[in-house]
């Protein structure tokens, strides 16, 4: 599996976590860092599909947490909720 379809489907799966988070009871302030976290976390249990090293995989998953928090802000936006 290549590594920009791999950032892809996390992205997904860490949006969809962080609403669940949000659903919990997670505050608005904490959203940004909850998804960096989950990202992170994600990109570890993926690392023997990856085949990346520790480095590599924790710059991953900061970009996975990072887009999915843009990736649901501009969705958010787009469509003027």
């Amino acid at each position: 599996m290549g590594i920009e379809f791999s950032v892809a489907i996390l992205s997904a799966i860490t949006v969809g976590l962080v609403q669940v988070a949000k659903t919990m009871g997670l505050t608005k302030q904490y959203t940004p860092l909850c998804s960096v976290v989950i990202g992170v976390g994600l990109s570890f249990l993926a690392m023997p599909v990856v085949l990346l090293n520790v480095y590599q995989t924790a710059f991953v998953g900061l970009i996975v947490g990072l887009s999915a928090v843009g990736l649901y802000s501009g969705v958010k936006n787009t469509a003027g909720k």
